[in-house]
C-alpha cells in the first residue's frame, strides 16, 4: 500500500515536471523568434558569441557541486545548512575566478575577440554565472528533500521572467542587443530571490563554510562531472567528424535531429530527477522502484516511438521546410536512442545516489571511447547514418554495463528489469486516468 502511494506520487510529480518543461517550450520559441527578428543575423551572431562562454563554463566549472548537494542532502537534515553555506561561497569563488581568468586571457590576447567587440561583450554576460550556479545548487538540495513543487516553480519563474523581460525590454524601453543580455541576467536573479526567501522561511539559510564537507562534495561531484564532460566532449568530437567526412549539410541535419529528440529526453530525465531521492536507502525496495521506473518508461516509449516515427515525415518538412527532407530518416533512426536512455538515466541516478560514482565515470569514459571509435569507422562509410548508429551503439553499450552492474548489485532478475508486464501498462493507464481503485 505504502509503496504504491510512493510510486503514484513519484509519477504524478514527474508528470507535473514534464508539463512545466513542455509548457515553457512555446515561450522559448517566441523569444527566439523575437531575438532573430529584432537583432537580425549580424547582431544575433554577436549575441550568440556573448552567450557562448557562460554556456560552456557553467557545467564543467561547477565542480559537480549540484550532484553532491543532491547526494548529501538526501542523507539527512544535518547536511542542509552546511550545503547551503558551501553553495553560496562556491558560487562567489568560482564566479570571481572565471571573471579574472577571462579578463587575463582577453588582456594577454587582445586579438582573440572578433573585430568590433570589446572586453565588455564577454565579461558582462559572465555576471549570470553566480546566479546560474546558485539556482542549480539549491534546486538539487530541494529535490533531495522531495519538494518538487519548489523545483518546478524555479524553472517556471526563470523561463517566464526571461520571456517577459525580453518582451517588455523591447516594446516598452526599445532596447535591443544589450537589453536582451541584461534580460538574461535579471531573469536569473528573480528565481534566486525566490530561493533566498524559501531558505530563510525554512531556517536553513547559513553562511559558515564547512571545509570538510566541501572537500567531500568536490571529490564526489567531480566524478559525476567528469562523466558528463566525457559525454559532451565525445559528442563535440562526433560533430567534428561528421563535418569532416560528411559535410556541413549533414551536420545541420544532425543538429535538427538532436534538437527534436532532446525534447523527448525530457521524459526519462524528469523521472530520474524526481525519483532520485528515493534511492538513498539502497535497499531492495528502492531497487524495485528503479526497475519499475524503467519498465514504465519502456511502456511509454512503446507508445510514443511508433507515433513519432510516423509523424517525423510530416514534422520535418512542415516546420523546417523541404530542404531538410533528408533529415527525416536519420531522425527516425535516432529516436531509438530513447530505449537505452531509459536504462541509462534511471540506473545512473540510482548508482549516483548510492555513491557508485567511480563506476559511473568508468562506464561513461568507455562509452565516449566507443562513440569516437565507431564514428571513425562508420561516418567515412555511411555519413550521417553512421554517426547516428555510432551514437546508438555507444549508449546501448553504456546502458548494458550499467544494467549488468545494477542487476548484480540489487539481485533483480534480468527479465524483471527489461520486460514490461501487463501490470505496468495497467498502472500507467490508472495513473493517466486517475483510477485509484486498483491500488487500494
Amino acid at each position: 500500500m505504502e509503496l504504491m502511494n510512493i510510486k503514484k506520487n513519484i509519477f504524478k510529480n514527474t508528470a507535473k515536471l514534464i508539463f512545466v518543461r513542455y509548457i515553457t517550450i512555446p515561450l522559448n520559441i517566441i523569444t527566439g523568434i523575437l531575438l532573430a527578428r529584432v537583432l537580425g543575423p549580424q547582431k544575433l551572431g554577436i549575441y550568440a558569441v556573448m552567450m557562448w562562454l557562460p554556456g560552456i563554463l557553467a557545467g564543467p566549472m561547477s565542480l559537480g557541486i549540484g550532484n553532491a548537494n543532491l547526494y548529501f542532502a538526501a542523507q539527512g537534515e544535518k547536511y542542509l545548512k552546511p550545503l547551503v553555506a558551501n553553495s553560496i561561497w562556491i558560487c562567489i569563488f568560482l564566479s570571481v575566478i572565471m571573471v579574472l581568468i577571462t579578463y587575463s586571457v582577453l588582456t594577454i590576447f587582445p586579438n582573440v575577440l572578433p573585430q568590433g567587440l570589446t572586453n565588455q561583450y564577454i565579461l558582462i554576460p559572465l555576471l549570470q554565472i553566480p546566479f546560474r550556479f546558485f539556482i542549480m545548487f539549491n534546486q538539487n538540495i530541494f529535490n533531495a528533500l522531495e519538494e518538487q513543487s519548489f523545483y518546478r516553480k524555479v524553472e517556471l519563474f526563470q523561463q517566464i521572467s526571461y520571456f517577459l523581460l525580453c518582451i517588455s525590454g523591447y516594446f516598452l524601453l526599445k532596447i535591443e542587443l544589450w537589453g536582451f543580455v541584461y534580460a538574461r541576467i535579471f531573469s536569473l536573479m528573480i528565481p534566486c530571490i525566490y530561493i533566498i526567501i524559501i531558505l530563510y522561511r525554512k531556517k536553513i539559510m547559513y553562511f559558515n563554510l564547512s571545509w570538510s564537507l566541501l572537500q567531500e562534495s568536490i571529490r564526489y561531484g567531480m566524478k559525476i562531472q567528469c562523466s558528463s564532460i566525457a559525454r559532451q566532449f565525445s559528442q563535440k568530437i562526433d560533430e567534428l567528424i561528421v563535418f569532416k567526412f560528411a559535410g556541413a549539410a549533414s551536420l545541420g541535419y544532425l543538429s535538427i535531429c538532436r534538437n527534436n529528440v532532446n525534447r523527448l529526453r525530457i521524459l526519462p530525465y524528469s523521472l530520474a530527477t524526481v525519483i532520485a531521492p528515493r534511492f538513498v536507502m539502497g535497499d531492495k525496495e528502492s531497487a524495485i522502484l528503479a526497475a519499475k521506473s524503467i519498465r514504465i518508461l519502456l511502456c511509454l516509449m512503446s507508445i510514443i516511438l511508433p507515433i513519432m516515427v510516423s509523424a517525423v515525415g510530416f514534422i520535418i518538412p512542415f516546420f523546417y521546410g523541404n530542404e531538410y527532407i533528408n533529415a527525416v530518416f536519420p531522425m527516425r533512426l535516432m529516436l531509438f536512442v530513447l530505449i537505452p536512455l531509459c536504462f541509462q538515466r534511471i540506473i545512473t541516478f540510482y548508482l549516483m545516489i548510492n555513491n557508485y560514482t567511480t563506476f559511473i565515470l568508468k562506464s561513461s569514459l568507455a562509452a565516449a571511447a566507443i562513440l569516437i571509435l565507431c564514428d571513425l569507422c562508420f561516418i567515412p562509410q555511411f555519413g550521417l547514418i553512421g554517426a547516428i548508429i555510432a551514437g546508438i551503439l555507444a549508449l546501448a553499450f553504456e546502458s548494458a554495463i550499467l544494467s549488468i552492474f545494477f542487476i548484480k548489485l540489487s539481485g533483480i532478475n534480468f527479465f524483471t528489469l527489461v520486460i514490461p508486464a501487463r501490470e505496468d501498462f495497467q498502472y500507467l493507464t490508472n495513473l493517466l486516468f486517475n483510477k485509484d481503485k486498483t491500488h487500494r
